[in-house]
């Protein structure tokens, strides 16, 4: 099991949710922090999976991005998950969100 290593600044976030699609199917997630590279989630209610690669949408400052993300670890009902590939132009609306939140 590997560690998070994120350097980059991480947004404390609560009652932010995403779906995160297992099989085509989205299941509830809540973000604990999110970064540019990557997130930490808590698992609400999913099925037991072996896959290790999800399809993320999450909803942050009015608007909804997708990423391909990759498990990194899971402890529990939480969980890191990096980001693998987005789309460019959604990647700079979350760094911008991520400033903005890291300002406040």
């Amino acid at each position: 099991m590997k560690s998070d290593r994120r350097t980059d600044g991480r947004a404390r976030l609560r009652g932010i949710f995403a779906n995160k699609y297992i099989d085509g199917i989205p299941h509830l997630v809540e973000l604990v922090d999110v970064s540019a590279t990557g997130l930490q989630v808590r698992r609400i209610l999913e099925p037991e999976t072996t896959s290790m690669t999800y399809p993320l949408e999450l909803s942050v400052g009015g608007v909804t991005l997708w990423a391909w993300t990759r498990q990194v670890w899971r402890r529990g009902n939480r969980e890191a998950l990096r980001m693998v590939s987005t789309d460019t132009v959604e990647s700079a609306r979350l760094r911008k969100f991520l400033r903005a939140a890291l300002a406040a």
